[in-house]
């Protein structure tokens, strides 16, 4: 049977990191990967982050795997199936995905017969959590109540007594969660292996919930892209991601990309205001991606257009 590992998570966690950290050291293992990789928006960033030579690649995005998309997911396991067949499937939804969802996908006559789920991770922004939870409260609701695992990431610059407090708060929403911090995971191949492989089962039982798939549909979340012709300056670029923080662009949760500042390509991370530049280890074209709620697009394409110089 091909395992299947789905991490999940909300915007911004860390989902691609910790799938990237992963698919590395089971290539080092020589195992058979494919990745399915899903963007809410039209441009696909975390696919090029992800790319590796050892690997097989699957990119759906504009929508989401748990309505939109929910039949080019089931109808891409089946190719995978059928023509591929590799040890493992990792698959990435994006960052407002159901992830009750993911049984009814996992139930399809012609995947059940040859994949099996082998851990379904929720991954946790540990920084943002409680802030985010008050507004998208059902996506993570579902994402810790179906998960059998969570990783929590961010948490470097967390007070010891808030971590406790976090984790005591995701555990009333699932009490049998096994609660890992990215920090202890990834300081050796074996522990995050250790984690993936430790088959703590889940016992929530999956009915289909229409309600709750029509509250997913009543949050308005938009993603749009854009490709820069162009460059920055380094300082111009750091300016322009901390004003993504102001109410007249909309209420922008999440940018992520690549972009040239000065004579360097820097991948790019915006979550709630808080900004990560760091230099590229992938090469790409320079693009951005924006999600968020009432987002004015005019004025976030005159912002990121209209500061680039040839």
């Amino acid at each position: 049977m091909i395992k299947v590992d789905i991490i999940s998570g909300f915007l911004g966690a860390g989902k691609t990191t910790i799938i990237k950290n992963l698919a590395d050291i089971l290539i080092k293992r020589d195992e058979s990967i494919v990745i399915i990789e899903n963007e809410f928006g039209q441009i696909g960033i975390d696919g090029k982050i992800l790319m590796h030579n050892s690997l097989q690649l699957y990119e759906i995005t504009r929508g989401c795997l748990c309505c939109s998309l929910k039949g080019t997911l089931i109808n891409t396991l089946v190719e995978i199936g059928q023509k591929v067949v590799p040890d493992r499937i990792i698959i990435e939804p994006s960052g407002i995905f159901i992830l009750s969802e993911i049984f009814e996908v996992l139930r399809h006559p012609e995947i059940k017969e040859k994949m099996v789920i082998n851990s379904i991770i929720s991954v946790i922004d540990g920084f943002h959590y409680l802030n985010q939870k008050q507004k998208y409260n059902v996506f993570f609701e579902n994402q810790i109540k179906y998960a059998q695992k969570v990783i929590l990431t961010k948490t470097n610059d967390i007070e010891a007594d808030s971590i406790i407090r976090l984790m005591s708060d995701i555990q009333l929403i699932n009490s049998s969660l096994c609660i890992k911090a990215y920090e202890d995971l990834k300081k050796n191949d074996n522990e995050l292996i250790s984690f993936i492989e430790d088959n703590n089962s889940n016992d929530t039982k999956y009915t289909p919930n229409e309600e709750l798939r029509l509250e997913h549909n009543s949050i308005k979340l938009n993603a749009f892209g854009l490709r820069l012709a162009g460059k920055y300056s380094y300082i111009t670029l750091k300016s322009m991601l901390t004003q993504l923080a102001s109410n007249e662009y909309g209420n922008v949760l999440r940018a992520k990309g690549f972009v040239e500042a000065d004579d360097c390509l820097y991948e790019i991370n915006y979550v709630n205001g808080t900004i990560d530049i760091e230099e590229s280890t992938v090469q790409s074209e320079p693009v951005i991606c924006i999600i968020g709620e009432n987002l004015n697009k005019l004025r976030i394409k005159n912002h990121f257009l209209g500061h680039l110089k040839n």
